[in-house]
């Protein structure tokens, strides 16, 4: 009774064993299934950054390599500058001019230069009242008389030396010969009475300075013959004649009178006069000072504009991180603009996976997301970022099944505190 019991237990238990067995691994089958469908693969990428100059130039100095870890603010490529150092400097130079006038129109006109202005206008006017009253016979005689004198010196100049002054400079140079000979004659004279003890040093000294001065007067007095003989030069003819064209104009001009143009432009060198001295005496006006304080401004934009190209003759790491890339080497031109070096920071890194739209659910950014490795390293990332539009498939699709072609880019940043995970892994995101 009891056998036949435990045999029908048994034939009971078993079907009902075996559909335990079957339920569970069919759940375990939906979970793992599930569970395969919520993980999504990406590729571990680090943050770049593309430096290089505003204003390029010919590459002088790199100061790093691929490779190198760098600081942000460590420099990385320096630039030739020495035609930017020029160019601060004239604009640092005319800063300081453009400021200096400021101060002196914030001060005023001085008391001399309103003294030089007067000074000026009296002078104009003088000049002024001279033309209207015309040529007094006195300035016409002193005309006439020098343009006399200078048509003399010309027909002096024409003629030559005159056979009396060639006589007398030939006397002259036979004098002088005669001098130098007699001094020549003493100096041997004293010489012996030195040699013989009878006479002191000072005296052989003196006459020695005799002949010198004898042989002196000798040479000059010959040249001055020289030149008598020779005749006049043309150069003193030519400018013996410019100076009576010169005298002979003048003349005809004094008698003459001044020209209406003259007087036209004596007119007008007096109205300048006062209008220049009425400036000083007003002062400096306001319009003045508002455009030299706008020149200032300029001239100090000039000068800081110059020192931010100057900066740029040198390129920095805007971050902390590696150099990846390095494109160029000394002696490079470099256009402005022109990307020089790749940085990336192995501690900022994330990994971007294709979600479709239905997976989306309740995700957001800031949503902490298990991820994990090939290497199987296992961290926790944040969402930082979830596109708008799809990617993929277009917008407007109408069908479920082309809805779930729709996937979107979701950027999922991920900590490096040891540097262990590296840009180029793959690593899988699970949604939660």
């Amino acid at each position: 009774m009891s056998a036949k019991f435990t045999a029908r237990k048994l034939r009971f238990l078993i079907p009902v064993i075996v559909l335990v067995i079957i339920v569970l691994l069919f759940v375990w089958q939906y979970n793992k299934q599930k569970s395969s469908e919520d993980v999504y693969t990406g590729t571990i990428e680090a943050e770049e950054s593309l430096v290089g100059s505003t204003v390029g130039g010919r590459v002088s100095k790199t100061l790093a390599r691929e490779g190198d870890t760098v600081r942000k603010g460590d420099r990385i490529v320096t630039f030739e500058s020495e035609q930017l150092e020029k160019s601060l400097q004239a604009a640092a130079a005319t800063r300081q001019q453009a400021a200096a006038h400021l101060n002196d129109l914030l001060a005023g006109p001085r008391p001399e230069e309103i003294q030089r202005a007067r000074a000026a206008l009296r002078q104009a006017e003088s000049q002024l009242e001279k033309l209207q009253r015309g040529s007094r016979p006195e300035e016409i005689a002193a005309a006439r008389a020098a343009m006399e004198q200078a048509r003399d010196k010309l027909a002096e100049a024409q003629a030559g030396p005159r056979p009396q002054e060639i006589n007398r400079a030939r006397a002259n140079y036979n004098a002088a010969v005669a001098a130098r000979v007699l001094a020549e004659r003493s100096l041997e004279r004293t010489q012996k009475l030195y040699d013989q003890g009878a006479i002191a040093a000072q005296t052989l000294d003196e006459a020695r300075t005799r002949l010198e001065t004898a042989q002196a007067e000798e040479r000059s007095a010959q040249e001055q013959l020289n030149e008598l003989l020779a005749g006049t030069r043309s150069e003193e003819i030519r400018a013996a004649r410019q100076a009576y064209n010169q005298a002979s104009a003048n003349y005809q001009l004094v008698r003459k009178g001044p020209r209406p143009e003259d007087i036209r432009s004596a007119e007008e060198g007096v109205a300048q006069a006062k209008a220049t001295l009425e400036e000083f005496q007003a002062g400096t006006r306001p319009e003045q000072i508002a455009q030299a304080r706008a020149a200032l401004r300029q001239a100090q934009a000039t000068v800081e504009q110059v020192r931010a190209n100057v900066r740029e003759r040198a390129v920095f790491a805007p971050r902390a991180g590696q150099i990846q890339i390095l494109n160029v080497q000394a002696g490079d031109i470099i256009q402005p603009g022109q990307t020089v070096a790749t940085i990336v920071d192995p501690h900022d890194i994330y990994v971007k996976v294709y979600i479709p739209g239905g997976k989306l659910g309740n995700l957001q950014v800031g949503s902490k997301l298990p991820v994990v490795t090939d290497s199987g390293i296992r961290t926790t990332g944040i969402v930082e970022q979830i596109p708008v539009e799809a990617e993929f498939t277009p917008r407007n699709v109408q069908t479920k099944e082309e809805r779930s072609l729709q996937v979107y880019a979701v950027k999922v940043r991920i900590p490096n505190p040891k540097l262990k995970i590296r840009a180029g892994m793959s690593a899988d995101v699970r949604l939660k």
